[in-house]
């Protein structure tokens, strides 16, 4: 009777420990990915921020499809790239392509941005 007790509680304790590495590493993956997604943010806003600078009617600026790329370690780059509208001197919103160079341990931009009008090459 004492051994089924012991095996029970044994069984028990490897249960209960495998739940809370579980939980625990579960934890940890979300905060990871809460970590990324804020320093993706960060480098979008960056480059957004030296993009409209460029803009005549800066306000206007209406930004979409944002793509970050991933981060080439040996160079210590990453590429931020995507559309913007600005507005001309007609009230027109005119779409340009952007892309942003910028240091992948979050220092800057590498170079100012490229930016293209749409259609254009």
């Amino acid at each position: 009777m004492k051994t089924i007790v012991a095996v029970i509680i044994l069984i028990s304790a490897v249960i209960g420990a495998s739940a809370w590495f579980i939980y625990n590493k579960g934890e940890q993956e979300a905060v990871a990915a809460r970590k990324v997604a804020e320093w993706t943010q960060r480098r979008v806003d960056a480059c957004h921020k030296e993009v409209s600078a460029v803009a005549k009617y800066k306000s206007k600026a209406r930004f979409s499809e944002t793509v970050v790329g991933p981060e080439d370690r040996k160079s210590n780059r990453v590429e931020v790239s995507g559309t913007v509208d600005f507005m001309n001197g007609f009230g027109a919103m005119i779409p340009h392509k952007y892309t942003c160079i910028e240091y992948a341990d979050g220092i800057g931009l590498v170079t100012p941005p490229t930016i293209l009008e749409e259609g254009g090459n």
